[in-house]
C-alpha cells in the first residue's frame, strides 16, 4: 500500500489577523427563519452582508447548525447538499459557500457550529471530569458553549452574522435560539453608549400567495413573529419571502402585529437569480433599516457588479451548454459550489452556462449511441467529485467520449481519478486499471492507479494518519494545499501563474508507481505538490492532442466568486464557447 511522506505545513488563505483589525467594534446581526424551513436565510444574509460591504463595511458570518452531526462530512449529499470545505480543512453547511461566493471573506473552523460538536466536547470534558462534578445541562452547559463560539467573531469585523439554522420551534434549535437570546441581551445590556444597540435580530418569514383569491396571507407571519418572542426575542427587522410581490398595506400589517416600525419589515420576493438578492434587498431598504437600528449612517452602495452578473443571467449575450456527469444529479444542491463555479466562469465571457444533468449510473448501461445521444448536444464535459462505486464506470464512459470525440473536459476530485483510470485502460493498455476504494465492490483492481493516501498533514500541520477501516468522519485530506504548475501547461496558462493554492476533500491518490508508464504513453503531470512530488494535483493532455482535457485532485469551485471567477472555470467556460 502507497504511504505518503509527511507534507510540511501548506499555505493557508487565512492568515492571522493584524491587531489593529481585533480592535474594531462589531455589531451582530442574528438571522432565524419562521413559517417554514428553506426561506434562503444564508443566502439573505450573504446578500445583505454584500450590501454592507459596499457601504464600506467588514463583515464575516457564522453558521450555527442544530444537527446532532458532528459536521455534514458523513451525510449524503442528496439528503443535505454538498459539503463546503474551508481553507483550514473543515467540512460545513453549504451556506458557507454563500457567505463567501456573496463577501469574498474566508470562512474557517470559527464559520460553523453543530449540536454534534457542542455534545461531542461536553460529553468529552464531562467523562474526563472537567466539569467537577456538575449535572450537565442544557441551560447553562450547552447554551454557553454556543454563546463561546459566538464571541470568537467579537473585534474581527465591523458587523458580524450569526444564522440559526433550521425554523423557530424546531425542538432541535430551541438551545441555539435560546442561546442568541442571551447573547443578544447581554450586548443590549452594555452600558457603554458606544455599544448601545449592539445586537439586531432579523426574522425571515413566508407570505403564501392564494391564486384562488388572489391574495397575499400575512397571518404566517405575524405568527412567526409570535413565535420567536415566546422565545424571549423581539425582532428588529423582519424579511418577508414571497413569490409575488407583497404590497405596502401587507408589510404594514405585519409591522404593527410585530410592534416595528413600517420601514423595519421588507420584502424579497423571488428573484431570476439569486445574485440580484443584494440589489432587491438594497432597493427594499434592508440594509437602511439595519443601520438605523445600530444608529449608523454610510455611504450609499456601489453594487453595479451585481447588477452586471444579474442582468447578464437574464439577458445573456450568448450561451453555451455544458454537461455534468455525476451520480448525485437529482438534487442541484449536491454540486452547489461547482454549479454556481459554472455560472461564473460564464461570466467572465459574457455568457450564461446551462447546465445539463446527467447521471452517470444511467449511463453504465446506456448503448454507445445512447450515450452519445445525452452527450452531444453538450460544448463541453465535466465530471465532478464524489464517493463510492457507484456510477464510476458511467463516469469513465463519459470521459472516454470526451478524449476521443475533442470535447472539452474538466473534471474534480474523482474526476481525475475516473480520468486516469480511464487513460491508463484505454491509451496505455492497462487492463482493468481502477481506484481499489471500489474494491469491496468491483474487486481488488489488476493495476491500481489510485490507492488509499495513509498519512498526511492537515493545513495546521497536524499530521493525520488513516487506515481502510477507520473513521470515515474527518479523515479526509481536507483545507487548502499548494501546488506548482508546469510553465507552458494548459493549467499554468489558465492560472497566469505557475503556483496556486486550492481546497481539497478526497482519501485516494493517484498511484505514483503509474506516472512513468502513463506520461510515456501522453498523460502530462503538469501539477504537483511542491513538498512532494509523488503527489499528483493536476493531469491533462497537450493542445496538440486536445483542445482542452484538464483535471484537477482538488475543489476550484470552492474559491469561486461570481465577482472574481475561479481561473480554471473560466478557462473551461472559454474552451466550451470555442467548441460551440
Amino acid at each position: 500500500m502507497l504511504v505518503i511522506p509527511n507534507l510540511k505545513k501548506p499555505a493557508t488563505a487565512n492568515p492571522p489577523l493584524p491587531a489593529e483589525i481585533k480592535k474594531v467594534l462589531t455589531r451582530f446581526i442574528f438571522v432565524t427563519g419562521g413559517v417554514m424551513s428553506s426561506l434562503g436565510k444564508g443566502l439573505t444574509a450573504s446578500a445583505l452582508a454584500a450590501v454592507l460591504q459596499a457601504r464600506g463595511f467588514t463583515v464575516i458570518q457564522q453558521k450555527l447548525d442544530p444537527y446532532l452531526n458532528v459536521d455534514p462530512g458523513t451525510m449524503s449529499p442528496l439528503q443535505h447538499g454538498e459539503v463546503y470545505v474551508t481553507a483550514d480543512g473543515a467540512e460545513t453547511d453549504l451556506d458557507l459557500g454563500h457567505y463567501e461566493r456573496f463577501t469574498g471573506v474566508p470562512t474557517s473552523r470559527l464559520s460553523n457550529l453543530t449540536a454534534g460538536q457542542v455534545y461531542w466536547n461536553l460529553l468529552q470534558a464531562e467523562r474526563k471530569g472537567e466539569l467537577l462534578g456538575k449535572t450537565v445541562q442544557v441551560v447553562p452547559h450547552v447554551t454557553n458553549a454556543i454563546k463561546t463560539q459566538i464571541a470568537k467573531l467579537e473585534g474581527l469585523a465591523d458587523f458580524a452574522l450569526v444564522e440559526v439554522g433550521g425554523t423557530v420551534g424546531d425542538i432541535e434549535s430551541m438551545a441555539f435560539v435560546e442561546a442568541i437570546r442571551q447573547y443578544g441581551q447581554s450586548l443590549r445590556g452594555n452600558s457603554n453608549q458606544q455599544c448601545r444597540n449592539h445586537a439586531c435580530f432579523m426574522h425571515l418569514t413566508y407570505a403564501p400567495y392564494l391564486k384562488a383569491v388572489g391574495e397575499i396571507k400575512t397571518k404566517p407571519s405575524q405568527n412567526a413573529v409570535k413565535d420567536l418572542l415566546h422565545y424571549g426575542i423581539q425582532a428588529d427587522v423582519v424579511v418577508v419571502r414571497s413569490e409575488v410581490d407583497v404590497g405596502r398595506a401587507e408589510l404594514d400589517k405585519i409591522a404593527m402585529f410585530a410592534g416595528l416600525q413600517p420601514n423595519q419589515v421588507v420584502n424579497c420576493m423571488d428573484s431570476d437569480s439569486i445574485y440580484r438578492v443584494p440589489v432587491n434587498l438594497q432597493a427594499a431598504g434592508l440594509d437602511d433599516a439595519v443601520l438605523q437600528h445600530f444608529g449608523l449612517s454610510a455611504p450609499a452602495p456601489d453594487l453595479s457588479g451585481w447588477e452586471r452578473i444579474a442582468n447578464l443571467t437574464r439577458n445573456p449575450p450568448r450561451t453555451v451548454k455544458i454537461a455534468v456527469v455525476g451520480k448525485y444529479v437529482q438534487l442541484g444542491d449536491a454540486y452547489k459550489s461547482l454549479n454556481e463555479a459554472l455560472l461564473h466562469g460564464g461570466f467572465a465571457h459574457d455568457a450564461k452556462v446551462q447546465i445539463v444533468f446527467i447521471d452517470s449510473e444511467a449511463l453504465e448501461t446506456a448503448t454507445d449511441p445512447e450515450l452519445a445521444a445525452k452527450l452531444q448536444e453538450a460544448a463541453a464535459i465535466l465530471v465532478p467529485g464524489g464517493f463510492g462505486a457507484r456510477g464510476t464506470e458511467g463516469k469513465i464512459r463519459a470521459i472516454r467520449y470526451a478524449r476521443e470525440q475533442q470535447i472539452p473536459f474538466l473534471g474534480i476530485c474523482l474526476g481525475l481519478q475516473m480520468a486516469i483510470a480511464e487513460y491508463a485502460r484505454h491509451v496505455a493498455g492497462l487492463v482493468g486499471a481502477d481506484s481499489t476504494e471500489f474494491a469491496a465492490e468491483k474487486g481488488q483492481p489488476t493495476h491500481p492507479v489510485v490507492c488509499l493516501m495513509t498519512e498526511w498533514q492537515s493545513p495546521t500541520g497536524e499530521l493525520l494518519t488513516r487506515t481502510a477501516d477507520g473513521n470515515l468522519g474527518g479523515t479526509m485530506r481536507l483545507g487548502s494545499y499548494p501546488a506548482s504548475l508546469a510553465p507552458g501547461s494548459v493549467a499554468a496558462s489558465a492560472y497566469g501563474a505557475t503556483s496556486v493554492t486550492e481546497r481539497h476533500r478526497h482519501r485516494y491518490e493517484f498511484n505514483p508507481r503509474y506516472r512513468e508508464l502513463l506520461a510515456n504513453a501522453g498523460l502530462v503531470f503538469s501539477g504537483l505538490s511542491p513538498e512532494n512530488k509523488q503527489l499528483c494535483e493536476i493531469i491533462e493532455l497537450p493542445t496538440d492532442v486536445h483542445p482542452f482535457f484538464l483535471a484537477v485532485q482538488y475543489h476550484p469551485e470552492f474559491q469561486s466568486t461570481p465577482l472574481k471567477p475561479s481561473p480554471l472555470f473560466a478557462a473551461f467556460v472559454g474552451a466550451a464557447l470555442r467548441q460551440g
